[in-house]
């Protein structure tokens, strides 16, 4: 927190930080918008009033180059007045406040001696293209704004906003909570009205893929969580403020037990940023005979610039395939790869003919999609699920899932060599197999290729994760087993390979 004795200077200097805001790269065809919205600051009438109150509520941002940083919210009041709210982190003391002000003549208006009876003095907030600006009515009173904060942090400043209203289209969250009396973990990430994410018990830490939407059952969340192969399980959820409630269920006929949890701080904070599209091959056909092009891109971003976030952003590109020089948002890169993608299809075929597309209309039919989202998240270590999915003809697409498992402490990519020794790396054909044969019930005659599998051992891969219970590896179809057995994804306790953890590692657990 260097400088932070400073900061309130810095706020006087009005210094310019990176803007940040939550992006919804939604749309059809070849379009996409990042639904960003800039708003010019009202005045005093009533009708001014009403703009104010759709365009101070939100989410603020303002950091140093140090990592610390101060959020800034201000939300609604029952009385048309406006509750704003500022609190830290990144270091052990910063500015923490909590108070109520109204609309006055182009900005809010907080009387800090409701807070602080002894200081007589006004804190105001004005709004314009996405920057907060705090500071006192009379510049005189502006070294108060520090009484709030501990280590010569102020209040004051410029705090950039984190999403606008179209921001609600898309977003990552992390909860923490309960299923019956079992502790759990989600994260959980909206695009639309589509969600996908992973959730894990927190004995446990093995995370179980799940999606769904809010759509098909009214009022509702609805989550399939595919967990043990050919056991699905369900929730139907509702979200309360930060709360998510409702029930959770393993089969369809069992009697269900009750899920809650709150919105908790998450060790990274993401956006999620995506775009979607579809182009007709022959807009004139019936919609029976018109194949199309479908493409879906999603992506957890970082919303900082620290080392950590740089860090990350340059894998996530690099996930995706994406080569250039480091600088542009991932919703740019999304929107040029998926006009890039609906021309090749458009140019690829141009010269087929209507009878020929109207015969088999399947055979013009492609889909590309990829996501990256947070599959678990611990102190130390981030994993990362990178998901594609590709169908370009015939009878099925092609699908799988790669994990970037990160150590946070460090800012790089752990290869399973940094997290296995030697010794252990002789050990873990046998310990996969073991895995194998419990997850799909083999018996102790029953070799791995009658279990279904296409090879004879199992040997480890670089597609894994680690989490403080376990190492898990990934095996996508056809890597070790067939189509039909989809993703075969393996865990092996930590309590059987710790002799084997380097060093390095078990201090990131």
């Amino acid at each position: 927190m260097k400088n932070l004795f400073f900061l309130w200077l810095i706020a006087l200097l009005t210094l310019t930080n990176t803007a940040i805001s939550a992006q919804s790269l939604a749309g059809n065809g070849t379009s996409g918008s990042t639904g960003v919205q800039h708003a010019s600051e009202p005045t005093g009438t009533t009708a001014n009033r009403s703009a104010a109150q759709q365009l101070y509520p939100g989410s603020y941002i303002s950091r140093t180059g140090d990592g610390y940083w101060q959020r800034l919210t201000i939300k609604r009041n029952p009385d048309n007045g406006y509750n704003v709210a500022i609190t830290y982190g990144g270091a052990k003391q910063g500015c923490t406040f909590n108070g109520n002000g109204v609309y006055n003549n182009g900005h809010l208006e907080v009387d800090l001696g409701k807070v602080k009876p002894e200081l007589q003095a006004t804190m105001t907030i004005s709004v314009e293209k996405e920057i907060a600006k705090v500071f006192t009515s009379n510049f005189d009173d502006r070294l108060k704004l520090m009484w709030f904060c501990g280590g010569g942090a102020s209040l004051a400043g410029d705090y950039k906003r984190e999403q606008t209203q179209a921001g609600t289209l898309s977003w990552y969250k992390m909860f923490t909570g309960k299923i019956d009396r079992y502790p759990v973990t989600m994260h959980l990430h909206k695009s639309g009205h589509t969600y996908n994410g992973y959730y894990y018990y927190d004995q446990q830490q093995r995370p179980i893929n799940i999606s769904g939407d809010d759509s098909s059952t009214k009022g509702k969340l609805k989550l399939i969580g595919f967990g043990e192969p050919e056991n699905n399980e369900e929730f139907v959820l509702s979200f309360s403020g930060k709360q998510l409630t409702g029930d959770w269920k393993k089969k369809e006929n069992a009697k269900p037990l009750t899920f809650i949890a709150e919105e908790a701080t998450a060790p990274v904070r993401f956006d999620y940023i995506y775009t979607a599209g579809v182009v007709p091959l022959r807009p004139k056909l019936t919609l029976a005979d018109r194949p199309a092009a479908t493409y879906f891109a999603a992506a957890v971003w970082p919303g900082g610039e620290t080392a950590s976030d740089l860090y990350l952003k340059k894998m996530i590109r690099k996930a995706f395939d994406i080569k250039n020089n480091g600088n542009e948002e991932i919703g740019g890169l999304f929107l040029s790869s998926k006009r890039a993608f609906f021309a090749a299809y458009l140019k690829d075929n141009q010269n087929v003919k209507d009878a020929e597309i109207k015969e088999l209309p399947t055979n013009y039919m492609v889909d590309e999609s990829k996501t990256i989202m947070v599959a678990h998240a611990g102190p130390g270590i981030l994993t990362l699920a990178s998901s594609s999915y590709s169908y370009a003809g015939g009878v099925h697409g092609n699908y799988g899932t790669s994990y970037i498992c990160i150590d946070l402490v460090n800012n790089k990519q752990l290869l399973l060599a940094d997290v296995i020794n030697t010794q252990g790396m002789k050990a873990l054909s046998s310990l996969l197999e073991k895995s194998f044969r419990q997850r799909y019930h083999l018996k102790a005659g029953e070799s791995l290729v009658q279990g279904g599998l296409l090879e004879k051992t199992i040997k480890p891969n670089q597609n894994f994760y680690l989490t403080s219970k376990g190492l898990v590896f990934n095996y996508v179809p056809y890597e070790i087993g067939p189509y039909a057995l989809g993703e075969i994804n393996l865990f092996i306790p930590v309590t059987e390979i710790e002799q084997y953890l380097q060093p390095a590692v078990k201090s990131l657990l």
